[in-house]
């Protein structure tokens, strides 16, 4: 598994997730809303919903550009 520490930036603020587990052969990553909570990253009328479907099931989301993101890879 591939495990990672990412940086997102949203309207000036910035938040550091680490342990993110990164699918490699997956088309989505996501990112639970008590995670980017914080930095206000909430949904709004502007944003797309896509649903995905995979072997875990579906799951619903919505797409927003953050601005800035980063990430250091670690392998387990």
């Amino acid at each position: 598994m591939l495990f990672t520490s990412i940086e997102i930036t949203y309207r000036g603020k910035t938040k550091q997730i680490s342990n993110v587990v990164i699918d490699t052969g997956a088309l989505h990553s996501l990112l639970t809303q008590d995670c980017v909570d914080e930095i206000g990253i909430r949904i709004s009328g502007e944003d797309e919903i896509v649903t995905s479907y995979g072997i875990g099931g579906k799951e619903t989301f919505f797409c927003k550009e953050s601005g800035q993101s980063r990430g250091r890879r670690i392998l387990h």
